[in-house]
């Protein structure tokens, strides 16, 4: 079941619940699709922003010598993954609107990514320190990653 199916139906079971159904209007079922329509527009954007950051991130792991050509391509290669199943969730006409904002949110990341020739030592430091960004973005190659207190990080940390 995809999300927008999910969302559709807890949509449903709330109005069921609640017993706020409106009296089976056609124009009620159309703002439950726009409703549901917009959520899983502003979960899209939120992940094409992760997806954006983490590929940031990445860039600076590998400026830094932080990171293998391996570990950069699955981190890269499962957040594109993620970022997919999400646009698969949006509807048809979203789905333009999708690719723009992506494409959006990658040209300033990459004028962003030009700060990546200017990092020092010191930063590239800050950076690989335990329990920090280099650590959050390992746990996207599904390698077990230590949290400072020795744990192991949950799967797919957000830097």
């Amino acid at each position: 079941m995809t999300a927008f199916c999910r969302v559709g139906a807890i949509t449903i079971a709330g109005w069921l619940l609640t017993g706020a159904v409106p009296a089976g209007s056609v124009a009620a079922g159309s703002r439950m699709i726009e409703a549901d329509a917009a959520f899983l527009r502003e979960v899209y954007a939120l992940k094409a922003e992760q997806s954006v950051r983490l590929d940031r991130f990445v860039a600076i792991g590998e400026k830094c010598r932080s990171i293998s050509d391996e570990d950069a391509a699955t981190i890269r290669a499962r957040s594109r993954e993620m970022l997919e199943a999400h646009a698969a969730d949006l509807p048809e006409k979203e789905r333009d609107w999708a690719r723009g904002y992506l494409q959006g949110l990658r040209v300033g990341a990459l004028r962003v990514v030009d700060f990546v020739d200017s990092i020092q030592a010191d930063a590239c430091a800050r950076f690989a320190k335990p329990g920090g960004a280099l650590m959050r973005i390992m746990t996207w190659t599904n390698k077990p990653q230590r949290m400072p207190d020795g744990s192991v990080a949950p799967a797919r940390m957000t830097p």
